[in-house]
């Protein structure tokens, strides 16, 4: 199948029509836009990178590793050691620094750090 499934491609990308193309190889369509999904997702890499800081709402830039700070003062405190995960994390951040920190970005920042409890 590999073999007429890679002549078919050969005779597409010089500009035949695609179903014609199937139909004289025998091969289905939904086997050929399936083999045309799998090259894709090897080369997808999903999302874009993250920025590496965070504004407060002074429009202080605070970077990531200053955020990772924070999170392990906190964590070194002793209610925070056993409880309170990254969503309590998230709250106390915002309300002791004025920091605006997504909470994913925040769970990002703790799993880097081994800081997500378990």
């Amino acid at each position: 199948m590999d073999q007429r499934l890679d002549i078919a491609k050969e005779y597409i990308n010089k500009g035949h029509t695609i179903s014609a193309v199937l139909k004289y190889c025998g091969i289905c369509e939904s086997t050929y836009y399936d083999s045309i999904k799998v090259t894709e997702k090897s080369t997808y890499k999903p999302g874009r990178k993250p920025p590496g800081f965070s504004i407060d709402n002074n429009g202080v830039i605070y970077l990531d590793s200053a955020i990772k700070s924070l999170i392990e003062d906190y964590r070194s405190k002793e209610e925070f050691q056993n409880a309170g995960g990254y969503k309590a994390l998230h709250h106390y951040i915002k309300r002791d620094h004025n920091l605006v920190v997504n909470h994913k970005k925040l769970y990002r920042l703790c799993k880097e750090g081994k800081f997500l409890l378990p």
